[in-house]
């Protein structure tokens, strides 16, 4: 993990800056790849394997607890008929920043894919990872992702 990660994850005030108008790729065997914006204004839009619609939840940064890393805490509300989201991801679900960065593949500046309510501008497969720029090709989405953190 590099020092730009180590330095987000040491207060709740460094996570905020790090993650504030990012989008954010993550990717594990479990869940597939997931593709995320956290707005500056603490909301957070969820495009996940499988699912049409963007889910829309809400995030927020909290102080280092006693391993001294910063926490991100996340909760989501339904997305409509095709919600990925389970019900104990409804109340505020936190975890240490570097639960967040172990599954971090990229971090891009602003919001690329335009993610808001609504309809999901792709639909990821299940299983294999999609880049960011793999994702805007699909979504017919011009312009090159501007990287602030890469794996």
């Amino acid at each position: 993990m590099g020092f730009q990660l180590l330095e987000a994850a040491s207060s709740a005030d460094a996570l905020r800056d790090f993650l504030s108008d990012t989008t954010v790729r993550t990717y594990n065997e479990k869940y597939g790849t997931q593709i995320e914006y956290f707005s500056k204004s603490g909301k957070t839009y969820l495009l996940s394997p499988g699912n049409d619609r963007i889910s829309i939840g809400e995030w927020k940064a909290q102080p280092p607890e006693a391993d001294g890393q910063a926490e991100i805490c996340l909760r989501y509300r339904e997305a409509g008929i095709n919600s990925a989201i389970p019900a104990h991801l409804r109340d505020w679900n936190c975890r240490p920043a570097y639960g967040l960065f172990f599954a971090m593949k990229e971090v891009a500046y602003g919001n690329p894919l335009d993610l808001r309510e609504g309809p999901a501008p792709i639909l990821l497969p299940a299983s294999g990872e999609v880049s960011l720029n793999r994702a805007m090709a699909v979504a017919g989405r011009k312009g090159e992702i501007q990287q602030k953190w890469k794996e």
